[in-house]
């Protein structure tokens, strides 16, 4: 009897060691991981027009140290929606928050834990598209120039008909959580000029601490981000 009983001391107090270094050390950090489509619903003059992509989106929860703070890491990989609006001229929905996903479904955090949101995020494919408001829109932009990168201009969501014509206009933005594969390709096949490696911005630097274009705020990795 008192070696059963010292085996259970001893396996008890394992337990306890490894919650103790698990909690201390986080070397087990939970990671979720889910697709998600964003989709553009645009009018044009020749009707409704729908452009999406899908993205991989991640979360990492490690416990860093016992009881007093939490720590989060995101992910988000794919690509910028597409919008071929015809006449060569495109509209990109470029990478949307990591925490889009977040913001969207929060109604699925429960009493306020995170993890609860994350374990059931994955769950949420096939349950339908929820609508984004203009806060959590995406940065919509286009190119004068489709082969320049430093030709790159901010489009109003409010108003793409200033930048497009009488005609357009942006109907909505939707999210929803699905099984399909990240999308891949399509931005290659509209800018040609993408490195394989991220650059600093869409041009030169002009050297000045003000007044910084507007291409200089777009970067390689706002269009498209690959996985390791």
């Amino acid at each position: 009897m008192k070696r059963i009983a010292l085996i259970i001391l001893l396996l008890l107090f394992g337990g306890l060691v490894f919650t103790i270094y698990r909690g201390v050390s986080g070397v087990f950090p939970e990671h979720y991981q889910w697709n998600q489509r964003l989709t553009l619903v645009i009018d044009t003059p020749d009707g409704e027009l729908l452009a999406t992509s899908v993205t991989q989106g991640s979360a990492n929860y490690t416990r860093v140290a016992i009881a007093t703070s939490d720590h989060w890491g995101y992910g988000l990989y794919g690509e910028a929606i597409v919008a071929d609006l015809g006449g060569g001229r495109y509209l990109f929905a470029l990478l949307p928050n990591k925490q889009l996903a977040e913001a969207i479904f929060r109604d699925l955090m429960g009493d306020g834990d995170r993890r609860d949101l994350y374990q059931r995020l994955p769950h949420q494919a096939g349950m339908g598209a929820r609508r984004l408001t203009p806060e959590d829109y995406p940065l919509l932009v286009t190119f004068g120039d489709v082969s320049d990168p430093a030709s790159v201009v901010q489009v109003d969501p409010a108003d793409l008909a200033a930048t497009f014509g009488a005609g357009f206009a942006l109907r909505e933005i939707t999210l929803e959580v699905t099984d399909d594969a990240v999308t891949e390709g399509v931005v290659e096949g509209v800018l040609g000029w993408l490195s394989e490696h991220p650059e600093p911005g869409l041009c030169p630097s002009t050297g000045r601490t003000s007044n910084i274009p507007f291409c200089r705020k777009v970067h390689h990795g706002d269009i498209i981000r690959r996985a390791n």
